[in-house]
């Protein structure tokens, strides 16, 4: 027996509908969010926002880099946060990309860590 067989059985046996091992999982992607104003952006939420890299920074915490782009539209201002990363290509002051993530508040700033990105062209 092979342990997909084994784990629709225990699955079965607890009610839950087996897993189908060919369908694909489930995307939890937030690409089909709209696009909303950073200012409409709503904290604790997946947000998808657009706007133009004002700034870029390396910030290096406990010895590990935090890129920090500040993502700004006409209503707002967000923090993007990546760990770990001390540059993206392509991610450039002046450079515009559309963001998706959990929007946070930290300090009074709307930040999103390690964002998921695409760049615009212009």
């Amino acid at each position: 027996m092979s342990i997909k067989d084994s784990l629709r059985q225990v699955l079965q046996r607890f009610g839950a509908p087996a897993p189908d091992p060919l369908s694909p999982a489930p995307e939890s992607s937030v690409q089909e969010q709209p696009l909303v104003p950073i200012a409409k952006a709503q904290v604790r939420k997946l947000v998808r926002i657009m706007g133009r890299v004002t700034t870029l920074t390396v910030r290096p915490r406990k010895g590990t880099p935090w890129l920090e782009a500040e993502l700004t539209d006409d209503t707002g201002t967000v923090n993007l946060i990546w760990i770990g990363r001390s540059e993206i290509q392509g991610v450039e002051v002046d450079c515009q990309l559309i963001a998706e993530g959990r929007l946070a508040l930290m300090d009074g700033q709307k930040r999103i860590y390690n964002p998921k990105y695409e760049l615009v062209p212009r």
